[in-house]
Parts: C-alpha cells; sequence; structure tokens
C-alpha cells in the first residue's frame, strides 16, 4: 500500500490492485493450510495403519465402549467367540447385543469402569462354547484425562487350564489365537489442533493396551530392536527400568535364541511376514549384547507376529509371552508322581489298569505280568480281549459298556481266565471324566476266591444261628406272654385286697394311731403292687403295639393338643407356658406310641419344674441329617452328669419329691428304638433339660410326604 502510488494515481485502480494483493494473501494461507493438514493426515493414517495391524494381529479379543456403552470396537477375535460380525455390533450397546450379561459380574465390570476403577474377570468358562478366558475391563482417556469410554481386554486361558487340569493330555500346540482389532479412525479432522487430538488420544489407547494388559508384550522395529515395551513384560523377565531394553535390545541378535534351531524361523517374521510361535527355557541375564543382571530364568510359550503397511511391507513386530514356568515344573512333579504311582501299584495285590475308550490298556501294574505271564509293557496298547481272553470278555462285556456311559461299576464274579483257570474276582471301574467326557476307566480286579470259600463255609454257621435265633425269640415271646399273663392274674385278687383293706381301714377309724398306721402302710404298699403291675403291663405292650399298630399320618400340633388336654390340670397347677414351632409338620408313626412318647417328655417337664422361676416348656420339630428331630425343652431342675447315666433304666427315678414309677422314660425309650429311632438328652442341673427325639425317614414311599413342610407339599 505504501508504494502503489508508485504505479497509479487513480482510487479505482489502487483498490483494484489492494484487492488482487488480499486475494493472493488469502489463497497463500489456505495454500499453506491444506499442505499442513496433508502432512498430519498422513501421519494419522500412518499411526491408524500402525494400531490397526497391532490390534488385528494380537493374540487377545478386544471391545471398546463409549461412556454410554455403545460398542466402537469389535475385533475378528470377538467375531469368533460370540458368532456377531463386526457391523452388526458397532453403534449398538453392550446390553442390546448380550442382554444376559448385564447383571453378571462382567456387567458390572463395565458399569464400574465408566466409574474410572479398571477391573479384572478371573478365569471362567466362556458362556457359548468351549474354553477359558479371563479379562482386564479398563477406562480410556483422551490428553486432558477426560473418559472416553472402555476396552475389554479378553485373554483366551484354554491351553493354560488344560494344562493345568490335564496334564497327561499335553496339548502340543495352541490352537486358538485371539486377534484383535481397532476400528477405523473416525473420520478425518479438517483442522490441524483436531489432527493433534486425535493423534494423542490414539497414542493413548494404543499405551492404555500395551501397559494395562496382564500379559507380557513387547514391540520391535522392522530390524528386531525393542521400541516398546509393558510393565507385565518387565516383571516377567526381573527387569527394573524399561531404558535398559529399549533402543538396545535386539531379538535377531539375542545369543541365547541364534543357537536355538528355530531362529531362522524367528528371522522369517520380520523377512516374509510370517506368524511364529516356540517354547522355550528362557533367562535374560545371560544376553550378552545387553547388561540385565537382575533377571532370571522362565519357561515360556512365545508369539512373534508381523506388523504390515499397505503395501505388505513389515514395519514393526509385536513378541507376547505366556508364562508356563509353574506348569513346567507341574509337569515334572507330574513325572515323579506316576513314578511313585506305579512304585505303589505294583506293591498292591490287585489288577490295576487305567483303559480308554477303545478298551485298549494304557497303564498295568506288575500284577498283571504275575497273574497273565505277560510283560506289561507288551500290554499298552491292546485290547483287553487279547490279554484277558475272550470268555472273560464276554462275561464283562456289558460292565465295560456301563463305565464308558460315566457310569460307577462294582460286582463280584466267576471269570474264567484260559490258562488262568477260574477265579472269583471283585470288580471295581471308575470311569475318568474330562472335559465333560468319558475319556476312559480305571479297573481294579481282586482275588477273592480264599474269602469266597470262608464265606461258604460261615454260611453255613450263619443257617445254624439263624435257626437259633429263632428258637430265642420263640422263647422271648413266650417269657412275654407269660409277664402279660402273670401280671393279668395278680390283678384281680390285689384288687380284692385293696377293698378288704378299705374296709378294714374304714372298721377301725375309731382305733389307735399305731393300728392306722399299719393300716396306712399297707395301703400303700398294695399301691405300689398295684402300679408296679401296671408297669410291666406296659412294657409287654411295648412290643406288642410296634408289631399290631400299622402307622399312619399323624400332625404333631393335633397330638400336643390331645396330650395337653390329658394333663391340663397338671399345666395349670405348675402355671406352665408351652410353646410350639413344628417346621416339619407331620409324620408317620404309631399313634399310640407317638403319643405315649410326647405324653411322658411333656408331663416330666411340666412336673420337674424348679421352684424359684416360672416354667416355659418348648415343643418343637424340625430336619436334621435326613432324621426329622422333635425337641422337649424345659427351664426346670435339670440332672447332673451322674443321674443321667440312669435315666433310662427301668424303675429308675432322678426326684423323689414327685410321684412316679420311673418306668416312662425305659418305655418311651424302647419304643422309639424299635422304631429304628433314638433319643438323646443334654441337661444342666438347676437351668433345665432339653430331649430329643429323632425319627428315620426311610418309611414307605407313600409316607414319606407325611415329613415334608406344607410348602413342598403343596409344590
Amino acid at each position: 500500500i505504501d508504494f502503489a502510488d508508485q504505479y497509479t494515481s487513480e482510487l479505482s485502480v489502487f483498490k483494484q490492485i489492494v484487492k488482487e494483493l488480499e486475494i493472493f494473501h488469502t489463497l497463500l494461507e489456505e495454500y499453506a493450510f491444506q499442505t499442513y493438514v496433508d502432512i498430519h493426515q498422513e501421519a494419522l493414517f500412518k499411526e491408524k495403519e500402525f494400531i490397526a495391524s497391532l490390534i488385528n494381529n494380537s493374540i487377545d479379543g478386544v471391545v471398546a465402549f463409549d461412556t454410554t456403552l455403545r460398542i466402537t470396537e469389535w475385533n475378528p477375535t470377538m467375531e469368533k467367540i460370540n458368532g456377531l460380525a463386526r457391523a452388526s455390533v458397532l453403534g449398538r450397546k453392550i446390553f442390546d447385543v448380550f442382554p444376559a450379561f448385564e447383571d453378571t459380574e462382567e456387567g458390572s465390570a463395565m458399569k464400574k469402569v465408566l466409574d474410572g476403577a479398571p477391573v479384572f474377570i478371573s478365569e471362567r468358562p466362556f458362556r457359548e462354547g468351549k474354553g477359558y478366558y479371563e479379562a482386564y475391563v479398563l477406562p480410556l482417556y483422551d490428553k486432558s484425562r477426560r473418559m472416553t469410554g472402555g476396552i475389554s481386554i479378553i485373554h483366551d486361558t484354554t491351553h493354560r487350564k488344560a494344562r493345568e487340569e490335564a496334564l497327561e493330555e499335553r496339548v502340543k500346540e495352541r490352537t486358538a489365537e485371539l486377534t484383535a482389532s481397532e476400528s477405523a479412525l473416525r473420520q478425518a479432522l479438517a483442522q490441524s489442533f483436531t489432527l493433534n487430538e486425535e493423534l494423542v488420544e490414539r497414542e493413548n489407547f494404543l499405551n492404555n493396551i500395551l501397559d494395562q494388559s496382564p500379559l507380557s508384550t513387547w514391540i520391535a522395529d522392522a530390524e528386531g530392536t525393542q521400541i516398546r515395551v509393558n510393565q507385565a513384560c518387565l516383571d516377567l523377565f526381573g527387569v527394573p527400568d524399561p531404558a535398559l531394553g529399549i533402543g538396545k535390545y535386539n531379538i535377531l541378535q539375542d545369543n541365547t535364541l541364534v543357537q536355538a534351531p528355530f531362529y531362522q524361523d524367528i528371522v522369517a517374521v520380520f523377512r516374509e511376514g510370517k506368524m511364529f510361535r516356540f517354547e522355550t527355557d528362557y533367562d535374560v541375564s545371560q544376553v550378552t549384547h545387553v547388561d540385565i543382571p537382575t533377571g532370571h530364568p522362565v519357561s515360556l510359550v512365545v508369539t512373534i507376529f508381523p506388523i504390515k503397511n499397505a503395501s505388505g511391507k513389515v514395519t514393526h513386530a509385536i513378541i507376547q509371552h505366556e508364562d508356563v514356568t509353574e506348569q513346567k515344573k507341574a509337569e515334572e512333579a507330574l513325572r515323579q508322581s506316576e513314578a511313585q504311582l506305579r512304585l505303589i501299584t505294583d506293591a498292591l495285590p490287585a489288577l490295576i489298569t487305567y483303559v480308554d475308550t477303545d478298551l485298549t490298556y494304557r497303564f498295568a501294574n506288575r500284577e498283571y505280568e504275575t497273574w497273565f505271564r505277560i510283560r506289561r509293557e507288551d500290554m499298552i496298547g491292546k485290547h483287553v480281549r487279547e490279554v484277558v481272553g475272550q470268555k472273560a470278555y464276554e462275561n464283562v462285556k456289558s460292565y465295560f459298556d456301563k463305565a464308558l456311559a460315566g457310569e460307577r461299576v462294582e460286582f463280584e464274579t466267576q471269570q474264567d481266565y484260559g490258562d488262568l483257570g477260574k477265579r472269583f474276582v471283585s470288580i471295581k471301574f471308575i470311569p475318568h471324566e474330562a472335559d465333560g467326557k468319558v475319556k476312559g476307566f480305571y479297573a481294579l480286579v481282586y482275588d477273592i476266591s480264599e474269602r469266597k470259600k470262608i464265606e461258604d463255609t460261615l454260611q453255613g454257621l450263619y443257617e445254624d444261628m439263624k435257626i437259633k435265633n429263632e428258637a430265642l425269640a420263640r422263647i422271648n415271646t413266650d417269657l412275654d406272654n407269660f409277664i402279660y399273663m402273670a401280671s393279668h392274674d395278680l390283678r384281680s385278687p390285689i384288687t380284692n385286697m385293696e377293698g378288704l383293706m378299705y374296709m378294714l381301714q374304714k372298721a377301725y377309724d375309731q382305733q389307735e394311731d399305731n393300728g392306722k398306721k399299719l393300716l396306712n402302710m399297707m395301703e400303700s404298699s398294695i399301691i405300689k403292687l398295684k402300679s408296679t403291675i401296671d408297669d410291666l403291663v406296659e412294657i409287654t405292650k411295648v412290643q406288642r403295639d410296634i408289631e399290631q399298630q400299622p402307622p399312619e399320618e399323624i400332625a404333631f400340633a393335633d397330638m400336643l393338643v390331645d396330650v395337653k388336654e390329658n394333663i391340663q390340670n397338671l399345666i395349670r397347677s405348675n402355671h406352665a407356658t408351652i410353646r410350639e414351632d413344628f417346621q416339619v409338620p407331620r409324620i408317620q408313626y404309631a399313634r399310640s406310641s407317638l403319643r405315649s412318647i410326647l405324653y411322658n417328655l411333656l408331663s416330666n417337664a411340666v412336673k420337674y419344674r424348679a421352684a424359684d422361676r416360672p416354667l416355659l416348656v418348648e415343643v418343637t420339630t424340625c430336619q436334621e441329617d435326613g432324621q426329622v428331630v422333635l425337641s422337649v425343652k424345659d427351664n426346670g431342675l435339670g440332672m447332673s452328669e451322674s443321674q443321667q447315666k440312669k435315666l433310662f433304666s427301668m424303675f429308675s427315678r432322678m426326684h423323689t419329691h414327685v410321684q412316679g414309677t420311673g418306668i416312662g422314660l425305659y418305655t418311651i425309650k424302647r419304643i422309639i428304638e424299635n422304631n429304628k429311632g433314638s433319643i438323646r438328652v443334654h441337661s444342666i442341673e438347676n437351668a433345665g433339660t432339653e430331649f430329643k427325639v429323632y425319627f428315620p425317614l426311610n418309611q414307605p414311599a407313600a409316607a414319606t410326604s407325611a415329613y415334608l413342610p406344607d410348602e413342598a407339599q403343596k409344590n
């Protein structure tokens, strides 16, 4: 503008010159800016290409989501695991794709991550398909530490799980390689500051994957030199500082690998773009071209895969390690345990073997050599029929089928072993299952020929004892009948004596005191004698009732009402409070027997009350260890340990200030035990007593429901 007047003095021309200069300046700025944008777009494209190649070739599955739980990334491995194409899930919310996950630990982990907390999901089986996995769910941030969403890194642990659970089936090569992918960048940014922001965000994303991944990982450039390493890798090898390796360690110059037979396969990753996987024992402290004295030896499964650019040239390589040190130790321990097992099985006087699903031997102890005169090494791989003979094989073939169907089989039989002759044997087949399938079975065969001879001898003795027991049973029955008849015959004259005593007492009412005392003593003796005879009759009736009275369904509550009505005066006079709680409401039992049990226990609890506190009796039922338990608990006088030892003896009484004969507990104990039950007592002197009656559940099928609570019977 300052020099424009040297070219023209006309205002219109002057304005035109200024306008043209402004247009030129604007065009120049646009061109410069476009050039700047193109440069950053090229850098962004290369970064995108690098990240996509890294994720697509990773052995871990990756799914990323934004703060609304919408899926932003979905790699090929996730497609394989879930059978869902990437295009079908991008943009959809996670719980719309997987509604069953929302209330699970995995769903909770994704929600927690949005609060900024990384979550580790421990090893578990895949919900669909076979195998196991573990996962890290991590938050993602932009350069200003603003949360942008989360990422779930899923690591397939099927190979490791298989090695842990079935080392005998050593897996030669892991077949499931997880791949990961990173979706293309949303869009090219038009402004330079936006481009820079996107680059930083993608770099943070890559750092999150590497640094927070539980899998040991490092990145090499095209020449094999380490340029990135995560903390899991440093921890695995015992390297305290990443600077010891970054820019210094080169896998192609590693002297511990150069001499390995698979070294050329490692070279092929960088030169030909091939992926390679190998297993090795490794000690980074032995590497000569770097100085890492803190390193320690480990056993590894190493996976190396290339990262290529658009033209197919290898630009980087990802090296991932799986630590199998403990598995190697376990394998060695397994070999030692196998040797110990062989020593143990060789010392046992029985045939012990393992047979696969084709009925061929995979293991046999030394006893087979004694029985069949064949080296056990020669048995391995042979069919059972070839060793034991056709007759013996046909005799137990049906049991083989059951064992291979997963059924545990135990039986005894007489086997014809050809040249070995006939033997009585006891056989057990124990199925071996893995991954839900029967892989074979263990067989244990014992020679019981001598035992059979002894059993035949004992059988004859048993028949003799059986005849004698039947004779004793008849004698016992005769004795019971005698007691019953004797007590019945004695009752009538005692009743007459009682009447005569009453008349004599009435006649001597006006006589001297000594005569009246003697009559009172005689009356008391007659009453006791009558009571004793009644008790004898009651004892003999116990067995008769058990044999003659069939069980029926009885409600505990109804029976308690009946007993309480019968002893209501006793309850009222002792001011007793009776609480009930019948968790098992009904039982199948003889009515008179159950009434005797409840009557004796409840009346005793009320009789033997403590004078210094209100009486509380609790009557309850429950189910314990397959039995129905009736409990009668009081806060009365209680008993000492010495008293408890004599508690169930006939005519035994613990407290003499209350009337009784001491026959009640003896009677109900016999009732309970004759019905295959039991009774127990727990008592503390001056604190209270609890009786527990255990009724067995092995009742007839039609009556079993009587033990179930109301709700269960309705169901």
